[in-house]
């Protein structure tokens, strides 16, 4: 059976809003470097540069400070706990990472080899094709992780990224380049992170690099050796790995301009322009019948927040916007103008996730169910991005199971889980699997499927 969820659509419409403490819209800059610096720890070949402050109650900052003990001194939380002014930079054959850490107390010693955050040290996560592709890591992710540890040990520099398989961790590339020294207060760090490691993974990402933009956030780790192995973190630009809501780093020529919110009068104006319509069609979400004045305004305004994705792709307002017409489609039962879309829409773009809630809604709404099955196993054939593939496979094997094709359930929520290409629809993937597990420990006679 074909499980409806009702509120599914209101869900979808108002339950947009970012983060507290991101800032999507917070454009850094990060200058050219006019001659190679020498990678040593020494900062003063950065001086005169435009360094990004961080520190606990700063506005642009997310702060996760905990308390340690007598060990802290009495400053946890404070500047005198954690703080550092950080530097980025470029030429056509690395991306600079500088930073002069205050920290109270070092500890660099925590955790297992892969575990980073339980150790002293920046790292600088990257979201190259700045595609906003959400917490799970996708090709052209990447996080290069510095550990504070002057020994430079090979774990001491980290890399955690997106490949066709989904997330690896492991050392960094070789050409990678370190430099360690420790202060009174705290230490220096200089890192180069190669451009062709970043190409590599995003061909589109290529010299000349002026002007371009990537998403990007940046983090300190700070254990403070005591009893917990995660001793707290202060971070610029994004709070998670979820990469929709992570700054933009802007390489440029000349020196840098202070970091700041842009917002264009465009993106203003449809944030404003889909406040009014939520309220607008809010009515017809809270009636238990709509008039048909009601269907039609609904149906128009999802054609053109559908233009608008067509326009505007690939691009977080076009995404928004798709999501809207399928929600606004998805509640009149509007068939026909789902499938004339989808019909539209690339199969190897990554939106089809804000596809499927709609295109379910209007069939199930309908009374046709099985059509709407049809179509979305058609979709998942032509279909190619995996995060797109597990939110049509999520419906079809829930409908499987409903019909008691245990095995073929067990199949598709099995492949969701395995690509890893979307959290929430991998926890929803594992629920079904412990149901099925369970259904067959109360049924011992019945052979589990391998």
């Amino acid at each position: 059976m074909w499980r409806f969820l009702g509120a599914g659509g209101l869900a979808l419409l108002l339950g947009g809003a970012e983060a507290v403490g991101a800032h999507p819209n917070l454009v850094a800059e990060a200058a050219r470097a006019q001659k190679p610096p020498r990678v040593d720890g020494d900062l003063g070949e950065w001086e005169g540069s435009r360094w990004l402050e961080l520190a606990p109650g700063d506005s642009l900052a997310g702060s996760r400070l905990g308390d340690d003990g007598p060990g802290e001194g009495g400053v946890a939380g404070t500047a005198a706990d954690l703080s550092a002014r950080l530097l980025l930079a470029w030429d056509e054959q690395w991306l600079y990472l500088a930073a002069q850490v205050r920290d109270n107390v070092r500890d660099v010693d925590g955790g297992e080899q892969g575990q980073w955050f339980c150790r002293d040290g920046v790292a600088l996560f990257l979201d190259v094709p700045r595609d906003a592709d959400g917490p799970v890591w996708f090709v052209g992710d990447h996080a290069f992780v510095f550990t504070a540890d002057p020994a430079l040990p090979p774990e001491g520099r980290w890399w955690r990224h997106g490949d066709q398989r989904g997330r690896q961790e492991g050392l960094a590339p070789p050409q990678t380049q370190l430099a360690v020294a420790l202060e009174e207060t705290g230490y220096r760090l200089e890192a180069a992170i190669p451009m062709a490691v970043l190409s590599l993974f995003t061909p589109t990402f290529r010299a000349p690099f002026a002007g371009r933009t990537v998403g990007f956030m940046l983090l300190v780790t700070d254990p403070d050796g005591g009893p917990r192995p995660f001793g707290g973190q202060l971070s610029y630009g994004g709070q998670n790995d979820n990469d929709q809501f992570w700054a933009q780093l802007r390489l440029v020529e000349g020196g840098a301009a202070p970091p700041q919110l842009e917002t264009s009068a465009e993106e203003v104006a449809f944030d404003a322009k889909m406040r009014n319509d939520q309220r607008l069609i809010l009515p017809a979400y809270l009636s238990k019948r709509q008039a048909e004045d009601q269907v039609a305004q609904q149906r128009d305004l999802a054609a053109e927040y559908f233009q608008v994705y067509l326009d505007k792709r690939p691009s977080r307002q076009a995404t928004r916007a798709l999501s809207m017409a399928f929600t606004l489609w998805g509640n009149t039962r509007s068939t026909g103008p789902i499938r004339e879309a989808i019909a539209l829409i690339p199969p190897e773009e990554d939106v089809w996730d804000q596809v499927v809630p709609g295109l379910r809604q209007a069939f199930y709404l309908d009374g046709r169910v099985e059509e709407g099955l049809d179509l979305m196993s058609d979709l998942e054939l032509r279909v190619t991005p995996q995060k797109s593939r597990s939110a049509l496979i999520l419906v079809l094997a829930a409908n499987w199971l409903g019909q008691g094709q245990i095995e073929k359930a067990y199949e598709g929520f099995t492949r969701i889980v395995s690509w890893s290409a979307s959290a929430w629809h991998v926890g929803e993937a594992n629920r079904y699997l412990e149901q099925i597990d369970r259904q067959y420990t109360q049924n011992p006679d019945e052979a589990a499927p391998e």
